[in-house]
C-alpha cells in the first residue's frame, strides 16, 4: 500500500495494481485467527486493517470509474466524424 500511495499522486493507473495486492494482503489478515487471550490485544490492529480495506476499496473504485470515464470519452472522441475542411 505505502507504493500505492506513493505512485497514486503521479500516476493512480499505475497505482492500482499495487492497491489491489494491498486489499488481497489485509482481506488475508483479517482472517487470521486468534486465542481468545490474544484478541483482546489483536482487535484494535483488526479494526483498523477493516477501515483501511473500506478506503482502499474506494480508492480502487475511484481509479477503475476514472479510467473507464477516460476510455468513454477516448471512445466518443474517436468515434465522431472529423470537421476538418
Amino acid at each position: 500500500l505505502n507504493k500505492a500511495l506513493d505512485l497514486d499522486e503521479l500516476s493512480p493507473i499505475d497505482a492500482l495494481a499495487y492497491y489491489k495486492k494491498g486489499l488481497e494482503d489485509l482481506r488475508a489478515a483479517t482472517r487470521l485467527n486468534f486465542s481468545q487471550d490474544e484478541w483482546p490485544s489483536a482487535r484494535a490492529n483488526h479494526e483498523k486493517m477493516q477501515l483501511n480495506i473500506k478506503q482502499v476499496e474506494e480508492r480502487i473504485e475511484v481509479i477503475t470509474g476514472s479510467l473507464s470515464k477516460s476510455r468513454r470519452h477516448t471512445d466518443e472522441t474517436l468515434s465522431k466524424p472529423s470537421m476538418t475542411r
